[in-house]
């Protein structure tokens, strides 16, 4: 029973190291943007939080991104379109409240038809080539997809 309590200590504290380490070590590798995406008829509206080592790859300087830098980045970088065309935004991409670890941002488009809408969005993956970005999506009927992406088109 000794032999076996003494493994099985060494295997726990093996696990406590491991732990330990593993954020340290997934900083300079992993690359990961949260969204929450809406779709309601001919209107989606989509929350970007993005983690605060993402938005401040946007500086060329290394400091502090700006809300402008992020809404931006991603008004260039995030699209919806529709079977008949593109859907516009409506309004400005506008940052919203986040803990303190991270940056949101909200962006809604209306689009010129509810059928066949796309969702797109190219943002960090040109900056970190392994970019992850985690979505949910949400229909107007109740479905509910999330996805892991190492890209972001998604049709409706």
């Amino acid at each position: 029973m000794t032999g076996f309590m003494a493994a099985a200590r060494s295997a726990v504290v093996l696990l406590a190291v491991c732990f330990a380490l593993e954020p340290s070590a997934q900083a300079h590798t992993k690359s990961e943007t949260y969204t929450v995406w809406h779709v309601a008829g001919d209107s989606v509206r989509t929350t970007f939080s993005i983690p605060l080592v993402e938005a401040d790859r946007l500086t060329r300087n290394g400091g502090r991104a700006s809300n402008e830098d992020v809404t931006r980045y991603l008004a260039s970088h995030v699209s919806v379109a529709s079977k008949t065309g593109a859907c516009p935004v409506t309004g400005a991409v506008r940052a919203v409240a986040a803990t303190e670890q991270f940056r949101r941002f909200e962006l809604a488009f209306k689009c010129p038809s509810a059928e066949g809408i796309t969702l797109h969005s190219s943002a960090f993956f040109e900056l970190v080539p392994s970019h992850v970005t985690l979505a949910q999506i949400e229909s107007d009927t109740g479905a509910l997809i999330e996805q892991r992406n190492t890209s972001m088109p998604w049709s409706h």
